[in-house]
């Protein structure tokens, strides 16, 4: 650790600067789909109706007929992700090396937290493009990994077909207790070590210098000697892994922005007028008064109003009132609710109406376009994961280069019945391992299979008490015949 060589300062300016558009757009692009995720779509961001200065100051509305101004936001990205996300990884893939005590190993040290983590990369994965797992050393030398957000992490790819990193970036503002400031900490990770930078918030690059935050001990004399700004980081391989949404790297939001958006502004447009209906505008012809309170008091109090009238000059009092196209934005707003549904392959809620009616066959084309979806994130997962369990096989002195096979179950609904009925019909020319693979009651195939095992073996030893013996009686006349030879 103490070897090891510092990334030189001019360098990491140069390198920064060059990567700082590709980190904007990152962070631009996560932090939108994000807000879409947390039901705060552009609707809600959008200023208020520009007023005139005379209205500002009178505050009074620019247009009388339209007083109100809804801001309802539709929550369509979370539900699109999470339908992903629970259909895909809710149950994470089964990892198997070949050996079942590796397997256990390595689950120990993926740990609880595994399913919760691949559910979250995979939803940051939908929101950025890309989920990122970093790796590191505990205190004691411990394996640990974790998620880190999406925009705090640039990757720099070799001049490569196949996407290989050369080092990745990793940037984040936090709080250094130490003098009170906020600064802007820069880790540049390569395939050996990591170098440490920081600057304080508002500075350029200029400003930027080491962050001495790496202790070092004298393994001669136990002795500690001053910090340095760079560590060997011990990984074969970049410590930070892509968990790419699709091959291009795009989010989900994309390609439904634009239709929740119109859903958002018809939806507001509908809730306004109705709103506005309910006021209701008075028209006054001939009124004898100039007090405009004085009139509504008259009109609260006596139930009445006093206008002058010369001849036929339609003196009274009328109202003028909004009409709504009601139709129209029915027909407008399910259109766009279904085609989000067909744009986003999701499975539309509304479909799921048949419930309990639905076969098998119709279950799987229901879940087609989620299917379809899941199955390219699951492409762009398998290499990723492999890469973490080779990871976890060096820390465990293992041979990283074993073939690990991934087993992904879906999670959507299912009719168990036809399931169970296919099951039983087919069990007579399918393996053991097919059958626990695909019963619905199987949480875990290979303990059911396990367990299939074990009861065979157990009745192979204890043989039924009460089966009956041949009805043909074949053994024992066999044996009477050779009896009877022999005498």
């Amino acid at each position: 650790m103490a070897n090891a060589k510092p990334m030189d300062l001019d360098t990491a300016r140069k390198v920064f600067e060059q990567s700082d558009i590709d980190l904007v757009k990152r962070d631009h692009r996560y932090k939108e789909s994000k807000r879409y995720y947390h039901n705060r779509n552009d609707i809600v961001l959008k200023s208020k109706k520009q007023k005139s200065e005379a209205d500002e100051q009178t505050d009074k509305p620019d247009n009388p007929l339209r007083m109100h101004d809804s801001r309802v936001s539709s929550n369509f990205l979370q539900l699109l992700i999470d339908q992903k996300a629970a259909f895909g990884v809710s149950r994470p893939p089964m990892i198997d090396t070949g050996n079942d005590s590796l397997n256990k190993q390595v689950l120990e040290v993926l740990g609880d937290d595994w399913n919760k983590t691949l559910f979250r990369i995979a939803v940051d994965a939908s929101l950025a493009g890309v989920g990122w797992i970093h790796c590191w050393h505990g205190p004691e030398g411990q394996f640990k990994y974790a998620i880190v957000p999406p925009n705090e992490v640039t990757p720099i790819y070799k001049s490569t077909l196949d996407d290989e990193l050369q080092a990745v970036r990793r940037t984040y503002e936090q709080l250094d207790p130490s003098d009170g400031k906020v600064y802007i900490f820069d880790e540049y990770w390569t395939q050996d070590q990591a170098t440490f930078f920081k600057r304080e918030q508002g500075e350029s690059y200029t400003q930027m210098i080491y962050d001495q935050r790496i202790g070092v001990t004298d393994s001669v004399n136990a002795e500690a000697m001053d910090n340095t700004a760079t560590i060997n980081h011990g990984f074969n391989g970049i410590p930070f892994i892509p968990f790419n949404n699709k091959s291009d790297k795009s989010g989900d939001l994309r390609a439904v922005k634009g239709l929740i958006d119109a859903y958002d502004l018809v939806y507001n447009g509908f809730v306004n007028d109705v709103q506005d209906v309910q006021q209701v505008i008075l028209i006054l012809t001939n009124y004898s008064g100039t007090d405009k309170d004085e009139f509504l008091q008259n009109l609260r109090q006596y139930k009445m109003a006093e206008f002058e009238s010369e001849g036929s000059d339609n003196s009274g009092l009328s109202k003028l009132t909004i009409d709504i196209p009601v139709d129209a934005r029915k027909e407008l707003l399910q259109e766009t609710f279904d085609n989000i549904f067909i744009q986003g392959q999701g499975v539309n809620p509304k479909d799921l109406k048949a419930g309990t009616n639905m076969t098998g066959v119709a279950m799987k084309m229901l879940y087609g376009p989620l299917e379809l979806k899941v199955g390219q994130m699951e492409s762009e997962f398998r290499p990723s994961i492999n890469k973490l369990v080779r990871f976890i096989l060096d820390e465990l002195n293992k041979p990283s280069d074993l073939s690990i096979k991934q087993t992904w179950i879906r999670s959507g609904i299912q009719n168990d019945v036809e399931q169970a009925d296919i099951i039983s019909k087919l069990s007579q020319v399918t393996s053991d391992e097919a059958i626990a693979k695909n019963n619905p009651l199987v949480s875990d195939w290979q303990d059911e299979l396990s367990d299939r095992t074990r009861e065979k073996e157990e009745q192979a030893q204890t043989p039924d008490p009460f089966s009956s013996p041949d009805p043909l009686g074949k053994d024992d006349s066999e044996d009477g015949d050779e009896d009877g030879k022999e005498a």
